[in-house]
């Protein structure tokens, strides 16, 4: 067997004896008609061109399980699917180019514990080394073989692709061309993955988060490189590498590390961007391979990573395909109507990119990396929450208006789409002539101005639940309460309580009269319903309220104080406005609260 390397691309030709296996705990094949026509005819059209270059469906990883390791045999961890179609293509393409059928052999893919996956995938390999003159020997019932629905219908869709070809001869190029141009890599894990199911399902589990994104962003990555301009040729590799860097949206740019943040080169870096200097970047170049794709730093490493126990998950506000589609709108000028962030429609919003505007498209994407990683707040996973960060100055402690505007962003992280206050925001970043000068006050000012122009405020007799009252007022008022706590709380602790609120993606609308009022006094609908009545938390605290009684939910609220675990302020203020008194939550009370929360939304606005 053959050593994988990984910097090599891997074609059906190429691929040699190495032979793979699908883990138990991989799911079925699952490609559906629309996935597999999308790529047949992709490959078609790639294959048409004059150009003879190769065809790249990205990377798949595997590992050599140690119970295995005298097997010369490579688990998919991920690729599975891709495979699996390359294998189902073999089979239909080997009647018109024979030289398939030294790719499809029966111990080329093999099942863990699946007997009925492996004895179909034999037996059609079986039929295809006999090269049939009708398919419909494919299709032919056998008692002794379970049909894999999904495998059948899959073949039946390529063999009905390659009938659609003119002539014998366009099938048979075709065919000839999947097989010697249709390229992809391996990358071996290395052995502390294989040892530890725990790391190994972290890592099937972010090489899946995004579905499908990760094949995609691949092949996009593949082609903007491949249509470069030739007058930018002499900078796929610099392009190359700023991908690569981006790419990783756990740690920062430029950085010796995630905590040590050198601030002054992250701002010279974001000046000779913004001014287009090309040749003069600090991010290292890396070499090339065909085409200029350079897949070997996306790869694992080798060596078995360093362990950090206590290392928290550090991330963006954005994942790596929304920074695509963000420095997307940037590039096709289309930042004043921003499109939403849809990172499951991110090859689609690729196609008919302008060959020409690749290269702005580069400099957009390291330009909008660096300054979210400047002037956004990164997000902090610990004990399940979120934690928020940002560094602005060399000083470790943040001033005050640092810690309004780490609050304001989480405030705008859990309340409003990405591209709607991220896209102006750089967008004035990109184009304001001192950077270096900037603190945390102007940067608020502006996310403020930015925010007020989305959200213009709604009407009183609008913020009623039966009217569908916008989530966003609740997260707005939040934020004005934490940050004017001393105008609206009255002692210390309380102050100090809120001064440690955290905003969390709370999702559910708490009545605090609650509608079903049978222990509790009868209040009209309407004032139920009002927005006095309501407050924004967590769909588990939301449960365990129910129908309870005031007093009773109150008293979970306090316990959320005393332990400095608040999931509202605008709770926490309805619990106070009616703690000293004896008649407790009224209906008068919810009025002067309501008065109360809706002039400060209204104050808001005037500053």
């Amino acid at each position: 067997m053959q050593e994988l390397k990984p910097v090599e691309p891997l074609t059906p030709k190429s691929i040699g004896d190495n032979k793979f296996r699908i883990p138990l705990y991989q799911r079925l094949f699952e490609w559906e008609d629309e996935q597999l026509l999308g790529l047949l005819e992709d490959m078609k059209n790639h294959f048409g061109k004059t150009e003879v270059k190769p065809y790249y469906i990205g990377m798949m990883t595997g590992c050599r399980p140690e119970r295995f390791e005298n097997e010369e045999v490579i688990d998919l961890v991920d690729g599975q699917q891709r495979f699996t179609t390359i294998m189902l293509m073999g089979i239909a393409m080997n009647r018109y180019h024979e030289e398939w059928k030294r790719f499809i052999t029966e111990d080329r893919l093999t099942f863990t514990a699946r007997e009925d996956d492996k004895k179909y995938l034999s037996h059609l390999i079986g039929i295809s080394s006999q090269r049939p003159e009708e398919e419909k020997v494919f299709f032919e019932q056998d008692a002794s073989i379970k049909v894999n629905l999904k495998m059948q219908k899959a073949l039946r869709t390529i063999l009905t692709f390659l009938n659609k070809f003119e002539t014998p001869g366009e099938k048979r190029t075709y065919c000839k061309d999947v097989y010697e141009r249709l390229t992809f890599f391996v990358a071996t894990l290395p052995g502390v993955y294989v040892k530890s199911p725990i790391k190994l399902n972290k890592y099937f589990e972010t090489m899946n988060s995004a579905g499908r994104s990760l094949e995609q962003h691949e092949k996009i990555k593949v082609d903007l490189l491949r249509k470069c301009p030739d007058t930018h040729a002499k900078y796929k590799s610099l392009f190359n590498s700023i991908w690569n860097a981006v790419e990783r949206m756990d740690v920062r740019l430029l950085c010796k590390d995630n905590d040590g943040v050198e601030l002054n080169v992250i701002d010279e870096e974001i000046d000779k961007v913004c001014n287009s200097q090309l040749s003069n970047l600090s991010i290292k170049e890396c070499d090339d391979i065909e085409n200029g794709m350079e897949i070997k730093n996306i790869l694992p490493t080798n060596e078995e990573p360093a362990l950090h126990e206590n290392r928290k998950d550090v991330g963006s506000v954005i994942d790596f395909q929304e920074l695509l589609l963000l420095s997307l709108n940037f590039t096709l000028g289309t930042e004043d109507k921003p499109k939403p962030l849809d990172k499951h429609k991110l090859e689609e919003s690729f196609k008919d990119f302008p060959e020409e505007k690749i290269p702005d498209f580069y400099l957009n994407l390291y330009k909008t990396r660096l300054l979210l990683d400047r002037y956004v707040i990164r997000v902090e996973k610990e004990n399940g929450r979120n934690l928020y960060r940002i560094r602005l100055s060399e000083d470790e402690k943040p001033t005050e208006e640092e810690r309004k505007l780490v609050q304001y962003q989480s405030m705008l992280y859990v309340s409003t789409s990405a591209h709607l206050w991220l896209t102006p925001y750089l967008k004035w970043l990109m184009t304001y002539d001192n950077r270096k000068s900037l603190d945390a006050g102007p940067l608020l000012h502006k996310l403020k101005e930015i925010d007020n122009k989305l959200h213009e405020l709604c009407p009183l007799n609008k913020m009623y639940y039966d009217k569908g009252v916008d989530r966003y007022w609740f997260w707005r008022l939040d934020y004005y309460l934490w940050e004017r706590r001393k105008d609206y709380f009255q002692k210390e602790e309380q102050q100090e309580t809120v001064e440690k609120y955290m905003f969390r993606a709370n999702r559910s609308i708490e009545h605090l009269h609650p509608q079903n009022q049978s222990k509790n006094t009868e209040w009209d609908d309407n004032d139920v319903n009002s927005f006095g009545n309501l407050a924004l938390i967590s769909s588990s605290f939301n449960s365990q309220q129910g129908n309870d009684p005031v007093l009773v939910k109150f008293a979970r609220v306090e316990n959320q104080a005393r332990n400095n675990d608040l999931e509202s302020l605008k709770m926490y203020k309805m619990y106070l406005d009616s703690k000293h008194i004896p008649e407790g939550w009224t209906n008068k009370t919810r009025d002067n609260h309501q008065k109360e929360m809706y002039g400060l939304l209204e104050k808001s606005y005037q500053s």
